[in-house]
């Protein structure tokens, strides 16, 4: 990973981890930081020059970790009826997978790009939509 970010900075962040606990915290910071590399290719680069401050990235992966380490279910409620039936309401539709970015995540990081000339200002904050139009059936 091109990123200096241990789990020593999630304890820093939140609390100490338990033996198990910075085990899956280290490989799910090896996977964060595949998945940031992937969303944003050429941020590792701009890291590496300096043009985008480290600390950025060291947040937002500790933020993520920390999100499954607290709640490996994506729990988003838990109600404990009168009659001890138990309902859960989990979190999927907010980050689409265990390991995934929240609403707002990489808003910071993608401002300094942007100011670091790394990526067009033009797509910072926008959602990129298609303009095709699909046909519904065969006939012309």
């Amino acid at each position: 990973m091109a990123y200096n970010v241990t789990t020593a900075d999630i304890e820093d962040r939140w609390r100490p981890l338990t033996a198990a606990e910075d085990a899956v915290a280290t490989v799910l910071l090896v996977d964060a930081g595949l998945k940031l590399d992937t969303a944003r290719p050429t941020l590792a680069a701009a890291v590496a020059a300096m043009t985008v401050p480290e600390r950025l990235v060291i947040i937002l992966l500790c933020d993520m970790v920390i999100r499954v380490i607290s709640n490996p279910d994506l729990n988003r409620t838990i109600n404990i009826g009168a009659d001890g039936a138990i309902g859960i309401t989990y979190a999927l539709e907010v980050y689409r997978s265990r390991l995934g970015f929240a609403p707002g995540d990489l808003d910071a990081l993608d401002k300094a790009m942007s100011e670091a000339g790394v990526i067009p200002p033009k797509f910072i904050g926008r959602k990129l939509t298609s303009t095709m139009n699909y046909r519904t059936s065969l006939e012309p």
